[in-house]
């Protein structure tokens, strides 16, 4: 089969598909959708020594940093609360004098598989990958109830990671 048909007759090569002049422009397309990732994180310390009973929320009460958008806190509270839906990266750690159980709160509720113990003035650090909704609340729940020791004595980490 020749490829006559689809050749130019010009000064280079008879069969080089030679190029012609660039067309006009064709008509603009949709516009996209806007970029919408909001970075959020914060870090957020108990810095006072507290006895908890069991099932209590542990006090928050400095930020060590913090976005300026997407997240709020009040200091003095127990709770986190993000701004935006999206998944987050919790890390989470609570010291006590004593052996501890402690677990991720989340609107409410103990997150499934996030429960830790720790010995004596030693903490273990929970970690924990979410989607959460805007409006979340985030705390750490003392289990069994004891007395925060070193400070800090709990840490509360939150990072937006997309």
């Amino acid at each position: 089969m020749s490829n006559k048909n689809f050749c130019c007759t010009c000064q280079c090569n008879p069969c080089c598909c030679c190029i012609g002049p660039t067309g006009p422009q064709g008509p603009q397309g949709p516009t996209g959708q806007a970029g919408g990732f909001a970075p959020a994180y914060g870090t957020f310390i108990g810095t006072h020594t507290s006895t908890l009973a069991p099932n209590t929320l542990a006090p928050l009460d400095a930020v060590l940093s913090v976005s300026p958008v997407g997240i709020m806190f009040t200091p003095g509270s127990t709770t986190v609360t993000v701004l935006n839906a999206g998944i987050y990266r919790i890390t989470y750690q609570l010291i006590s004098n004593s052996q501890a159980y402690y677990a991720l709160f989340i609107n409410g509720a103990v997150l499934p598989n996030s429960t830790f113990s720790s010995l004596s003035n030693r903490s273990n650090t929970g970690t924990a990958t979410v989607a959460l909704a805007a409006g979340s609340t985030l705390g750490i729940i003392s289990l069994d109830g004891n007395t925060l020791a070193e400070l800090p004595n709990a840490v509360l980490d939150v990072l937006r990671i997309s």
